[in-house]
């Protein structure tokens, strides 16, 4: 599985236009969706949308969207697995930090109004902490930043769960990161008929890492605080009131970040 989502992945960085013309996308879709069905290769189906989503002509993945969320969502409800749910925190992130917050709100609100509150709650402020990788964290801080600072939604219709976001965020970078007592999934569905599934084994986790999708961004934590100071800048009234509820901690840090991005 890990080289055949390689070669899509090589297809889509270099020929995505002719995947459109040959009317591939669906057909391409498809293949996700059966990576995306399976608890042993569902990582794999999140590499690959990942790379979708990059490279894909935006006006041809809009018109998919509506769909894509909706498996996403139909999943995390059915079989959720703790590989699962970090690497939707992982894609959702990307989603944002490409497209913008609000185009991430917008796409889970489709699916059913007003849960992207869900969202936050239970895949935000639960998993955040959870999410290993280099890559991974970057495109977690990058989105997150993107849905506190230039998101409409979140300071309107979300802006209760403000205060719970970036209080995640903070301890994202303050603190380790969680590690789960047992992960379940980590075991290989063998189909019966793969002759060649033991000898072929070890490269079902060995997999290419992830790709740097923002890699414009050197410091993460560098890029939430200039961003954050620019956002306070324009809104100091309602963000201090925001601000006072956080923990005493937590408003220590953030006075850490709106230093340093003045800088």
């Amino acid at each position: 599985i890990p080289p055949l989502v390689r070669l899509l992945q090589a297809y889509l960085v270099k020929g995505s236009a002719e995947i459109v013309k040959m009317d591939k996308v669906v057909a391409l879709l498809g293949v996700w969706q059966k990576l995306i069905a399976s608890r042993s290769n569902d990582h794999e189906g999140f590499r690959l949308l990942g790379t979708v989503v990059q490279h894909m002509p935006a006006d041809t993945l809009q018109s998919h969207l509506s769909q894509i969320f909706l498996i996403i969502f139909q999943r995390l409800t059915a079989a959720k697995t703790p590989k699962f749910v970090k690497s939707t925190v992982v894609f959702f992130s990307l989603y944002a930090g490409k497209f913008g917050g609000q185009a991430l709100v917008t796409a889970v609100d489709s699916i059913q109004a007003k849960i992207f509150a869900m969202t936050v709650e239970k895949l935000y402020v639960a998993e955040l902490q959870k999410v290993s990788g280099a890559a991974e964290r970057k495109a977690c801080v990058v989105g997150i930043t993107r849905l506190l600072t230039a998101t409409p939604a979140m300071l309107t219709d979300y802006v209760h769960l403000w205060p719970q976001l970036l209080q995640a965020l903070v301890r994202f970078f303050e603190l380790p990161e969680e590690k789960e007592d047992v992960e379940e999934d980590q075991f290989v569905e063998i189909d019966e008929n793969t002759g060649y599934q033991a000898a072929y084994s070890r490269l079902v986790f060995a997999g290419k890492a992830a790709q740097d999708t923002f890699s414009e961004v050197v410091d993460a934590k560098a890029f939430f605080a200039k961003e954050f100071f620019q956002m306070y800048s324009k809104h100091a009234q309602q963000m201090e009131a925001l601000l006072q509820q956080l923990p005493a901690d937590v408003r220590q840090c953030v006075q850490v970040y709106l230093q340093a991005g003045k800088q």
